[in-house]
């Protein structure tokens, strides 16, 4: 999350609300757009500053649903999927 949000266009992207408009939540398979949508939220929070610190609990339960494998708090490299 924070290697994404301090990518310039990833983070300007995320700000504008861009992604809502290229998500294509009606495909038969997929997140159906739940996952952008989450980190959205997570990216507009993060740069909105008004807390100290951010528990993106709902994006980790987004992706828990999408990608099974990356359930619970294992620490997961790359090397090993």
């Amino acid at each position: 999350i924070q290697c994404m949000s301090h990518t310039p266009l990833m983070k300007e992207y995320f700000l504008s609300t861009q992604y809502m408009k290229d998500v294509n939540d009606r495909g038969g398979s997929g997140c159906k757009g739940r996952l952008a949508e989450e980190f959205g939220h997570v990216i507009t929070d993060l740069w909105a500053g008004r807390n100290a610190s951010l528990n993106p609990r709902n994006l980790k339960r987004t992706i828990d649903q999408f990608a099974p494998h990356f359930a619970g708090y294992e620490q997961h490299d790359a090397q090993e999927l």
